[in-house]
């Protein structure tokens, strides 16, 4: 019987996007080509409406231009159990506390 493998860290995944007019793609896969998510453009449209996506379009982007934010991309994999948290999450945590450290101990 095999053993079912764990889901990639979120942190080990790349998030490729693209667009062109109408089109839009958001491809997550890991760092050796696996495939973990892909959304095409009404799917995109869907996820960003629905508040799953964060949207960075500007009503003109330019070429190479994100069309969504990366770390929602991730949030909405780890809720949905397609990726496991990494330590981004932990070093984020960690930074914020020393920068609250910092304040107080300057008196701010």
């Amino acid at each position: 019987m095999s053993k079912k493998r764990p889901a990639p860290r979120c942190v080990n995944l790349e998030v490729a996007q693209w667009h062109e007019r109408d089109r839009m793609s958001v491809v997550v896969s890991t760092k050796s080509g696996k495939t973990v998510a892909e959304w095409w453009d009404d799917d995109v449209a869907s996820m960003v409406e629905d508040g799953f996506f964060k949207s960075t379009r500007r009503p003109f982007p330019r070429y190479g231009d994100d069309i969504v934010d990366r770390a929602s991309v991730l949030k909405y994999l780890a809720d949905t159990g397609a990726c496991r948290p990494g330590a981004s999450q932990q070093i984020a945590r960690s930074a914020l506390g020393k920068s609250a450290r910092r304040r107080r101990s300057r008196g701010a």
